[in-house]
This record gives C-alpha cells, structure tokens and sequence, in this order.
C-alpha cells in the first residue's frame, strides 16, 4: 500500500537522486534541505515498502501557495501516486486557510497536464521560455477553492 508522508531529511538524498532522473534542472540537497526547515513548505514523499515512489512539494504565503516540483519514479507512473501527491498538498493547502494553488508545467507534458486537470486544475496562461535545458513554454495552472 502506498502511503503519503511528510518529507524527512533523510529522505533527501534518494529524492535528489530522483530528481536528477526526472528533471534536467533538478533541485540540489542543500536546496531541499533549506526548504525543509521553512514553515511555509510542505514536501512530501510517497512511498511502498521503505522505497520513495515519489514525491512533491509547495510553498504557501498567506491564502496563496504554488506547487514546486510534483515527481514519481518512472517505473510507478501511472499507478495513481501523483494524484496522491497532488491531492495530499490539496488537502494541506486547505487546513492552512489557502484557496488559491499555482503551478507551471511544462507545455509538453500532456500526462502532467492531465493529471492537474483531474484534481481540479485550470489553465490560466502561459510563461513564455520558462524551462530550460530544452527552453520550452510553461502552462500556468490554478486551483480554486
């Protein structure tokens, strides 16, 4: 069974190694590390049998937050662990008083996008060269309570 965590940092290092898989501007240890000591984070981990399947985290300011990065193993895509993710940093947003969520995506990714869609995203705008390393546009999504 899957289950959804607080990120601690001894999971650090394996998320980093998951980052670095998934994204070609990935986070670093120290980036995670500071986030994690901040009271407007909250990063999360899913995990099976000790093993993090993925993981995701968001910063709020006051009744307004933006998800950072949301990432599942590519092995365990598919099998629901994102919309846990995602749904989890819904609910957290809600018991912190936020009714507003952003996010950026990238422009080409239809399953990322799909995903955000089902837990009640919508596209609000476009951020044009947003990603490097390829450049590429990013979709802004919102959530709204």
């Amino acid at each position: 069974m899957i289950g959804i965590r607080p990120m601690q940092k001894d999971d650090v290092e394996r998320v980093c190694r998951l980052e670095r898989e998934i994204f070609s501007c990935p986070w670093t240890q120290k980036g995670f590390e500071d986030s994690l000591g901040l009271a407007c984070t909250v990063f999360l981990t899913a995990e099976e049998d000790g093993v993090i399947l993925g993981y995701a985290g968001m910063y709020a300011a006051a009744d307004e937050a933006e998800i950072t990065n949301v990432a599942v193993d590519a092995a365990h895509r598919g099998q629901g662990v994102g919309t846990l993710l995602v749904q989890r940093l819904i609910n957290e947003a809600a018991e912190r008083g936020i009714v507003k969520i952003a996010l950026e995506v990238r422009a080409s990714n239809h399953n990322a996008r799909r995903l955000y869609e089902r837990c009640g995203f919508v596209k609000c705008g476009i951020r044009k060269n947003f990603y490097e390393a390829p450049i590429e546009d990013a979709d802004l999504m919102v959530f709204q309570r």
